[in-house]
């Protein structure tokens, strides 16, 4: 835990004091203070420019959810290993000041934001600030610690608070002096004082663990054995409490201010200073300085999940150290090494493309800055190296052969028998013949002893291409000196197998007869026997005894520089991109398979400490595997040297968070949160983005992804490096976005991160539409079956009424006029045979016209079927009028002999002639009864016309009826038809009769007013 007092001066006082110390610091350390050569770590460091709120970090958090935390006095940043998310009181209101001074997170997984002017929680994406209001000074917040039980510890100038939630109070029993907290594995807090230390769990505080210390300490830390390290200005010291010692001084430390201690998980120390950090390997070993911090003054320190070092720095910002799998050589990093041997004394020889030949002895940790008489060796262009058997070493270059054996150098070019200048390749074999290949072809000479080299250099016929380039022989049988020499040309591959005393079997594979390119770069066999070919483009392949294998798996290189065999059953392959490693199994089994094969493999690069991903191949051989089973390879910068026996492994699997999912342009995780129920969105959106990341900071540029999207994908999209998703015009349904992440070495987290969504369909496809248009459409169906139903109803009505009125038609007018007739011929008939001529010719007269009146009736009727209106002429008073028609229709009554009058009253108004001729038709009837079944010897009718309407009345003093009986006969219509009449003139008809009592037939038609006229 870092000094809370002491490690957060006054800002123009810090400044101050680490410039005074950077001017006032001891001289350069030495050599025997750097790290120790087997340690190597990768440094990184970002600042404002890469957007760091400010360079001054004073706390380190990784969350739960994998995101690193930073406080700054400018602000809070969130970091994924990528970019950088700033919070600040500007854009955050709940954060009470920019100056933020530590970090804790609970066991809720809720972050605790300490500043100088109060106390901030964040949780499931919302700051709230926590009323700290204890005393005059406690809203400064110096340090946290979140004890096992859930609660939180705020140490501030007032002394220790305990916080719940939203609510803080003094926590007691703890001393008022408490200089230090820090969070123990175990759950525990521990306080520490003058008094002594205490330890706070399970809720309450504990007696004190120590007697009194000398002085308050200014930093805390327990690690997983338990041990106490107490910091002070000037020592870091250790205490172990269950065995009462007394505190051991970590040795080695600078006469600087200490600021900052952390105890790793491989149980190392690391101690930031005003000076630089320092790494003490071993308990109890000397601190020595961690060359890539360089005199930076540390204020923070954090191990992450991966095992990398975080430091905060007063000025310059935030820094990584990652534990590198790769060594370099920094004094070649600015040369191109093209090959790489080692002698039988250890020695590790390196060639350069300008800068001669160096060496790196066995004898203690010298680094490979030792030239080897670069004068003498003819020239600065290495090209190739062999190991001879007795410490020697044979150099080739763009000027000959060199042979260095100890101080003795010796040079061979074309005027000794070489076939060129240029040896681009070389190999010595076991028995001590020497294989030189040039631009020329290739030679063998036996240099087994200095009078045998006064032979020349015997020439090898029957390879493809003369450009000889890798050289390679294989082990051979059981028993024999050597095997089989394997030799690339441009021309293809030779196999020489030794067949009589300095005779040889010359076989040649071309990509003709199924070579996979002609141009081999280089060569390897493994534990197996099997040859290995590297080529430029066409890919790895193998050759043994089943035949000739490619591999064209994507996570192998198309293009490869060198190959080199661990060992431990895995090949290594350098590349223009890196350097990568599979294994020999794997690669086998993908040999025999029928089907597609995928083929395991790492990928290594400058992430893993690499000079550059860069290799090389323009010397032979450009990787090396030593003796104490490292793997040299040849880079554009220098060398990288990696030791497969003790490589280390990611075996973090990175957690993945979904950082912004974009709607169009709306942002539907503010924060990076998302509500615990599934977003539902509006139908209508175009695009829909997802911003992910996988939290893996040991290489976060090789992350790797793949996603889904569950109800529109079927299966997974592998996005490489990609940390976005795009998705345009889904249609609406029940969606969930799955995306998975891959560490450096290929370790998936399969559990990735999911977000939920239903994208809402439109109204029109919807349940209740669907239920809306099935009801309209019933509706239209019901609509238009009623309608038809109407319209042949009305139809059917139309001609009913139309048969009615036809029916009424012929009752009321030829039924009557042939009732009359039927009367006076019956009268006339009666006269004739009393021989009352005249009487009878009167009585036929009036048949005749009774003959013609129903004729006329009759065409008027056929006329109104033919015409849709009548005309009015016959509307006025006049021969036509109702009055007119009604005294006629008396005047019939009378000659049947009945007394009948007339009374007309009112003041005559014309009526539609419809109207006046139903109202006539009713009152024919009423006379036509009167006649044929009333027995009456009296009639009267009156027509009274009034303002509102007129009334017609007929009444005779007849044998009447019973009204209700006659209504249900079924062979009378009279009184049916008038009830007819009646509704069609919207009038009342009344009918008053009983039996003896005559009968009364009253018609009341109503009329609209007149209108007035002006005068």
């Amino acid at each position: 835990m870092d000094d809370p007092t002491q490690s957060r001066p006054p800002r123009l006082a810090g400044l101050l004091c680490a410039l005074l110390l950077a001017l006032l610091a001891c001289p350069a350390r030495s050599q025997d203070r750097a790290i120790p050569s087997q340690q190597h770590f990768g440094h990184q460091g970002w600042s404002t420019e890469d957007g760091l709120p400010q360079n001054s970090v004073h706390a380190i958090l990784q969350s739960r959810r994998g995101y690193l935390w930073i406080a700054t006095e400018a602000g809070l940043a969130r970091f994924d290993g990528v970019s950088f998310t700033t919070f600040r009181q500007e854009t955050t209101p709940a954060l009470p000041s920019d100056d933020i001074a530590c970090l804790a997170e609970d066991a809720a997984g809720d972050l605790w934001i300490g500043a100088s002017d109060g106390l901030v929680r964040f949780h499931a994406g919302a700051f709230t600030r926590v009323n700290l209001a204890v005393g005059p000074s406690a809203s400064s917040v110096l340090a946290l610690a979140a004890a096992g039980d859930g609660s939180l510890l705020a140490l501030t100038p007032e002394g220790v608070l305990r916080v719940d939630h939203n609510a803080a109070a003094p926590l007691p029993g703890a001393p008022a002096d408490s200089s230090a907290i820090a969070e123990a594995p175990d759950g525990s807090v521990w306080l520490a004082s003058a008094t002594g230390l205490l330890r706070y769990r399970n809720g309450r505080l504990e007696p004190p663990e120590t007697s009194a210390l000398s002085a308050s300490p200014l930093g805390l830390q327990v690690d997983r054995t338990g041990a106490v390290w107490l910091r002070s200005a000037q020592q870091l010291h250790r205490l172990i409490i269950s065995a009462a010692s007394k505190p051991e001084t970590v040795p080695g430390l600078p006469p600087a201010p200490l600021t900052a201690s952390l105890h790793d998980r491989a149980g190392r120390l690391w101690v930031g200073t005003r000076r630089g950090l320092f790494l003490a390997a071993t308990p109890g070993a000397p601190a020595r300085s961690v060359a890539e911090m360089g005199d930076r003054s540390i204020l923070s320190l954090l191990e992450d999940r991966e095992g990398n070092l975080w430091v905060g720095t007063a000025t310059d910002g935030l820094h990584i150290l990652r534990p590198q799998r790769f060594a370099q050589r920094p004094e070649l990093n600015d040369r191109i090494v093209t090959a790489l041997a080692q002698t039988t004394d250890g020695s590790v020889w390196i060639g350069t493309r300008d800068d001669g030949l160096r060496a790196e002895h066995p004898r203690g940790n010298r680094a490979a800055t030792e030239p080897a008489l670069a004068a003498s060796l003819g020239g600065e262009v290495i090209l190739a190296l062999a190991p001879g058997h007795h410490n020697d070493l044979w150099v080739g270059t763009l000027d000959g052969l060199v042979h260095l054996d100890g101080n003795r150098t010796d040079r061979y070019t074309s005027a000794d028998g070489l076939p060129d200048d240029v040896v681009r390749s070389l190999l010595l074999d076991a028995t001590e013949t020497l294989w030189i290949g040039t631009r020329h072809g290739l030679v063998r000479w036996d240099v087994g002893s200095k009078s045998s080299r006064q032979t020349p250099p015997i020439r090898v016929d029957g390879l493809p291409g003369d450009l000889v380039g890798a050289m390679l022989q294989t082990r051979g049988t059981p028993g024999s000196a050597a095997g089989d020499l394997w030799v690339a040309t441009l021309g293809g591959l030779t196999r020489l197998t030794a067949n009589a005393p300095g005779t040889y079997l010359v076989r040649t594979y071309t990509a003709a007869i199924g070579l996979p390119a002609d141009v081999i770069t280089s060569l390897a066999e493994d534990g197996a026997g099997t040859l290995w070919l590297g080529t430029r483009h066409s890919g790895l392949s193998s050759l043994d005894a089943t035949g000739l294998h490619t591999y064209t798996h994507s996570s192998l290189p198309a293009t490869i520089n060198s190959l080199v065999d661990d060992g431990r059953g895995s090949l290594w392959i350098g590349t223009p991109r890196g350097i990568v490693r599979t294994a020999f199994a794997a690669l086998h089994a993908c040999s025999t398979a029928t089907a597609a094969c995928a083929v395991p493999a790492a990928h290594f690069g400058f992430s893993d400490g690499m000079p550059t991903e860069e290799t090389t191949a323009s010397g032979h051989p450009a990787a090396l595997a030593t003796a104490d089973g490292r793997l040299w390879f040849a880079t554009a910068r220098g060398v990288a040297v990696v030791d497969p026996a003790h490589l280390r492994e990611n075996t973090v699997p990175p957690p993945v968070v979904i950082e912004h999912f974009l709607v169009d342009t709306h942002d539907e995780l503010p924060g990076g949160f998302q509500a615990r129920q599934p977003l539902r969105l509006p139908f209508g959106h175009g695009s829909m983005s997802f911003d992910y990341a996988g939290l893996s900071f040991t290489a976060p540029a090789r992350v790797r992804y793949r996603y889904r999207l569950q109800g529109f994908d079927q299966q997974w999209t592998d996005a490489g490096a990609r940390r976005a998703a795009f998705y345009t015009n889904l249609p609406p349904g029940a969606y969930t976005f799955e995306v998975q992440a891959a560490n450096n070495d290929g370790l998936w987290n399969r559990t990735g991160a999911q977000l939920a969504f239903t994208i809402l369909p439109p109204f029109y496809r919807r349940a209740w539409f669907y239920a809306l248009a099935v009801l309209l459409v019933a509706a239209l169906i019901y609509a238009a079956y009623y309608l038809r139903v109407r319209r042949l109803q009305s139809e059917f009505n139309a001609v009913l009424g139309e048969r009615s009125r036809i029916a009424r038609e012929i009752h009321d007018t030829l039924a009557q006029n042939f009732v009359g007739i039927s009367l006076q011929l019956q009268i006339a008939e009666q006269l004739l045979s009393a021989d009352n001529l005249t009487g009878a010719r009167e009585q036929l007269g009036e048949a005749r016209s009774l003959v013609q009146e129903g004729l006329g009736e009759a065409r008027q009727s056929i006329w109104q079927l033919r015409a849709s209106a009548v005309s009015e002429s016959g509307s006025r008073n006049g021969p036509d009028s109702l009055p007119a028609q009604l005294s006629r229709a008396v005047k019939r009554a009378e000659r049947s002999g009945l007394a009948a009058q007339i009374n007309i009253g009112g003041i005559y108004r014309p009526i539609a002639p419809e109207l006046e001729k139903e109202a006539l038709r009713i009152a024919q009837e009423a006379l036509a009864n009167v006649v044929r079944h009333a027995r009456a010897t009296e009639v009267s009718v009156a027509l009274r016309y009034e303002t509102d309407g007129f009334r017609l009345t007929v009444v005779d003093n007849g044998r009447g009826f019973d009204p209700d009986s006659v209504r249900t006969a079924d062979d009378h219509f009279g009184l049916q038809g008038m009830q007819e009449r009646t509704a069609r003139l919207a009038a009342t008809l009344s009918v008053v009769s009983a039996p003896g009592a005559g009968t009364s037939v009253a018609l009341t038609v109503p009329l609209p007013r007149p209108e007035r006229r002006s005068s």
